[in-house]
């Protein structure tokens, strides 16, 4: 098979522009000049490393395509060297600097200032390291740095990419009216960025913060530089790898799984990338993202996609909807389920009426207890604490499910319609099956109530109705004999009905 491999390269890597600031937070004397430790706490002595902080909220080793602008994190490190005749000034000697929650880079001690100060060569680079190769008469004096530094294999972390994007700056001059020293860094590696198959929508959203859900992408991806396997970073919010390399890797193999193919390709053109240049390889499509704002209200499909409530829905769409948005984000049991299923719940829309759960010949006692399932506190529904609920349909009703199996017909009603729903209105691959809501999850449908109904009208489905008979099944126990239903008419909103009884099933999932 023939692959399709779209290569950009740019500059704008080595012209990305990082600005430090060094607050100046206790004191520091070097030996040539010792100062009155009282002079500290005056701004206008004081030395400092200016800033100009980006507006970028993602995480620094998530670069822009279009500007490569890099963004620090809280406990950055970054070294800085002071020169004068051809010899590194005392006390500028690898002076390390660490970023802090303030947006500011900070020595360890302040650095008072002094007029000798504005014959100095100021010079910075990151991350910091105590072994730093400098040669203070070199008219680059990272260049031993640049040349000797080693390649590392696994950049798999935000922390380990860190470490292997090495920048640093020419000669720059204190401004002697402020007292400040402005860097200009580049970077000496060669950046690589890879797009491998990959469908996935993108939320614009900031509060709450929603992280990419992905469709589709290449599985099982296995990369190799020079005959060895390197583990790149996988950038989540462009769904991309990158890899910085050094100045020998000639020739990158990435191997992965797509729709159960195997695909090999091969990256040759590696030496052609400059130092500070970065190039993307868009492969076999690459990733092709959808940006959208998620909205309480939107539409879930069988296929995993989504379709915004604002939208105009063709026919083929609405026959395609299996289900509505009503809240975002998901719980923790389920995120540590399965990690994928971080981003929304939805509300399906079919319905089952006067249903029962099961059968009244039901165990004595607190046998529920060995499944994991356990009551509210009280048989009365006005003396249950709402606030205090947790979100816990899709573990109880898993847990229902290992009733079933070992209790045969006792929750056998439940067990059919469950089975049934799941056949006959199937969940993609990327959400939960079906599960019944606790008496939480219902209070939460129940919250979105106006932005789910006007969507399930907008596609004429069944609208939700709470004070129909006994209300909604949910998961939640009332006794050992029986469970509580959700109706707004109710004492509380609760109704405690018998598993004999019957009310209605309605559905959620997560995604």
């Amino acid at each position: 098979m023939k692959y399709q491999i779209k290569i950009i390269m740019n500059k704008l890597y080595n012209n990305m522009r990082v600005f430090l600031l060094a607050s100046c937070v206790s004191f520091f004397t070097s030996c040539d000049n010792a100062l009155d430790r009282n002079e500290a706490s005056n701004p206008d002595k004081v030395l400092s490393f200016m800033i100009s902080k980006s507006n970028m909220k993602t995480s620094r080793a998530s670069m822009n395509d279009a500007t490569m602008r890099t963004e620090f994190e809280v406990g950055d490190k970054a070294g800085v060297f002071a020169v004068h005749d051809g010899h590194i000034v005392d006390g500028f000697n690898n002076l390390e600097l660490t970023y802090n929650a303030s947006g500011k880079w900070q020595p360890n001690e302040s650095i008072l200032y002094n007029t000798d100060m504005e014959n100095y060569t100021f010079y910075a680079y990151y991350p910091y390291n105590t072994d730093i190769l400098f040669n203070s008469t070199n008219e680059n004096p990272f260049e031993d740095a640049i040349r000797n530094r080693k390649f590392i294999s696994d950049q798999s972390s935000v922390k380990l990419f860190n470490e292997a994007d090495l920048m640093t700056t020419s000669g720059c001059s204190l401004d002697p009216e402020f007292h400040i020293v402005n860097f200009t860094m580049t970077h000496v590696g060669r950046l690589v960025t890879i797009q491998l198959p990959n469908s996935s929508y993108i939320f614009e959203n900031e509060d709450p913060t929603i992280e990419p859900y992905v469709l589709s992408k290449a599985e099982n991806v296995i990369f190799s530089v020079n005959g060895s396997k390197v583990y790149p970073y996988f950038d989540e919010q462009v769904q991309a790898y990158r890899l910085i390399l050094g100045d020998n890797q000639t020739k990158m193999v990435v191997e992965y799984i797509n729709n159960g193919r195997f695909q090999k390709v091969e990256i040759t053109n590696l030496p052609e990338i400059e130092r500070g240049e970065y190039a993307t390889y868009i492969v076999d499509g690459g990733v092709q993202s959808q940006k959208m704002f998620l909205q309480i209200g939107d539409y879930y499909l069988s296929d995993g996609n989504i379709i915004s409530k604002d939208s105009q829905l063709t026919e083929e769409e609405k026959m395609k909807i299996i289900g509505i948005i009503y809240k975002l984000k998901t719980t923790n049991t389920i995120m540590e389920t399965n990690p994928n299923w971080k981003h929304a719940m939805v509300i399906g829309l079919t319905e089952i009426h006067n249903s029962q759960w099961g059968s009244s010949n039901t165990p004595s006692g607190n046998w529920y207890q060995s499944y994991g399932l356990n009551d509210l506190g009280s048989t009365n529904a006005s003396s249950v604490e709402l606030d205090a609920l947790s979100a816990t349909g899709y573990e109880r009703t898993m847990a229902w499910e290992s009733v079933y199996a070992n209790l045969g017909n006792f929750p056998s009603e439940f067990h059919n319609i469950y089975t049934t729903q799941q056949n006959n209105v199937s969940t993609p691959t990327m959400s939960t099956t079906w599960f019944i809501p606790s008496i939480r999850e219902w209070m939460d449908i129940q919250d979105s109530n106006n932005a789910v109904s006007m969507s399930i009208k907008v596609i004429n489905s069944t609208a939700l109705n709470y004070s129909n008979g006994n209300g909604y099944w949910s998961s939640d126990l009332r006794s050992g004999t029986s469970c509580w239903c959700y109706n707004s008419n109710k004492p509380n909103n609760l109704n405690g009905v018998g598993f004999n009884s019957r009310a209605t099933y309605r559905w959620i999932l997560a995604f």
